[in-house]
């Protein structure tokens, strides 16, 4: 059984962890919880705010390649204005260091026009 928004072949959005394991929904619930992941995981938002940038489609990928390829992430949603990834956490990977990373990420030119949201 599919879920709505996906075909017997997924998103097209699955990480290779998710491929391999499944969707992983199951495994996340929240800093403070004890996950595959580790300790919980963070969820952030990124929104654009040129009309001009790239969309969320080729952001989603763009933002990924810049974020520690070791990191369990998981685009949760992935619109034209707006992106939710879902990052698991670890005993060596807290909430500030994956935020920090992605600022990072976004202030690189081939993410004008996206931010953040608080």
């Amino acid at each position: 059984m599919t879920r709505r928004g996906e075909t017997a072949h997924g998103t097209g959005y699955e990480t290779a962890y998710e491929t391999a394991h499944g969707t992983g929904c199951e495994m996340a619930y929240g800093t403070g919880h004890e996950t595959a992941y580790g300790t919980g995981h963070v969820d952030l938002v990124a929104v654009r705010r040129d009309g001009s940038a790239a969309t969320g489609e080729t952001t989603v990928v763009r933002l990924l390649s810049l974020l520690p390829a070791h990191w369990p992430c998981t685009p949760r949603s992935v619109g034209p204005d707006r992106i939710t990834l879902r990052i698991g956490l670890d005993g060596a990977v807290d909430p500030d260091t994956v935020r920090r990373a992605v600022a990072d990420a976004l202030a690189d030119r081939a993410l004008d026009g996206w931010t953040e949201e608080p």
